[in-house]
């Protein structure tokens, strides 16, 4: 996995090694469940806690956006 450094922020909080907050996007191709297995081992190596991020709610409401019934996109 390649890590680049865009923020000096972002730099120190990798040096640091305490947490990553992994944000899983539900209807986006990339995360099966090869690639989050992947993400997931990477960060526990990386990091003393990983935290993932399904953003559930707004979801729902670009789901709409997109065209999808209410029912399908809940």
């Amino acid at each position: 996995m390649n890590i680049t450094d865009i923020s000096l922020i972002g730099r120190q909080v990798l040096e640091e090694k305490e947490s990553i907050l992994l944000g899983v996007s539900i209807k986006n191709s990339y995360f099966k469940t090869k690639n989050l297995h992947k993400i997931i081992i990477w960060s526990a190596t990386k990091s003393q806690n990983v935290h993932i991020m399904i953003p559930d709610a707004p979801s729902v409401a670009t789901l709409m956006a997109l065209g999808y019934s209410q029912e399908k996109a809940q």
